[in-house]
């Protein structure tokens, strides 16, 4: 989303990914995988 050489620390995709598991509930589940993204799981 951002260039490899991004400096600053933003909260924006998390802010995306924290509304997006308050509207899907217990649908399907997103999950954090460190270092590559998020993961859609059904449940």
């Amino acid at each position: 989303m951002w260039d490899l050489h991004w400096d600053s620390s933003t909260k924006t995709v998390d802010m995306h990914i924290v509304a997006l598991r308050r509207k899907l509930g217990d649908a399907i589940e997103i999950v954090t995988v460190r270092g590559v993204g998020y993961r859609l799981v059904d449940p």
